[in-house]
C-alpha cells in the first residue's frame, strides 16, 4: 500500500490505485473481480467509505487510460462488453433527459418577478440550452421519416401518381 500521508485532510488514493493496477492489471471482459479480493488488497472493509473512494478512482483511471467501463454490483466489479456499454449509455441518457426535462419544467414554472437579475440570467441560460436541445432533437427527427407516415405517403403518392 505504500506510505500513507495526509493530503488536504484526506488520504491520497494514488498509492492504493497503483496497488490495484499492479495486482489486477488491465481487467478483461467477462472476468469479474470480487469485492473481497479488492478489499483484501486494500486492507479495508468492502463496506467502508475508503473502499468506495479508492475503487471509484481505480475505475475512473481505467476508463481514462484504457477505455474500460467497469461496473460494481453483486459483490464484484465487471468490465462491460460493447452491448452492455450501449445499454448502460442508453439508461444514463434516458435518466439524464428526465432530469433535464424536470429542471426545465421547474424553471419555466418559477415566478420570474421574484428573482434577482443574476437568477433570471441563470434561468434564461437553462431555457436557452433547453431550446437548443429541442431544436437539435427536431432537426434529427426530420432526418428520419416515421415508418407509419412513410407508408401513408407512399400509398397517397401511388393513388395520385
Amino acid at each position: 500500500m505504500g506510505e500513507t500521508r495526509l493530503f488536504f485532510r484526506g488520504v491520497p488514493t494514488e498509492p492504493d490505485v497503483t496497488a490495484l493496477n499492479n495486482l489486477f492489471g488491465v481487467p478483461e471482459e467477462g472476468a469479474p473481480i470480487s469485492y473481497a479480493a479488492v478489499a483484501e488488497a486494500l486492507r479495508v472493509p468492502a463496506t467502508g467509505c475508503r473502499f468506495k473512494t479508492v475503487t471509484n478512482a481505480w475505475r475512473k483511471g481505467l476508463r481514462a487510460t484504457h477505455g474500460i467501463i467497469m461496473v460494481a454490483g453483486n459483490g464484484q466489479f465487471e468490465v462491460r462488453d460493447p452491448a452492455s456499454r450501449v445499454a448502460l449509455g442508453k439508461t444514463k441518457t434516458k435518466s439524464g433527459v428526465r432530469c433535464f426535462s424536470e429542471s426545465v419544467e421547474i424553471i419555466t414554472g418559477t415566478d420570474r418577478a421574484r428573482l434577482t437579475e443574476r437568477e433570471r440570467g441563470d434561468a434564461d441560460k437553462v431555457q436557452r440550452i433547453a431550446s437548443l436541445a429541442q431544436a437539435a432533437a427536431l432537426a434529427e427527427a426530420r432526418k428520419r421519416p416515421v415508418p407509419a407516415l412513410r407508408a401513408v405517403n407512399e400509398r397517397e403518392g401511388a393513388a395520385t401518381g
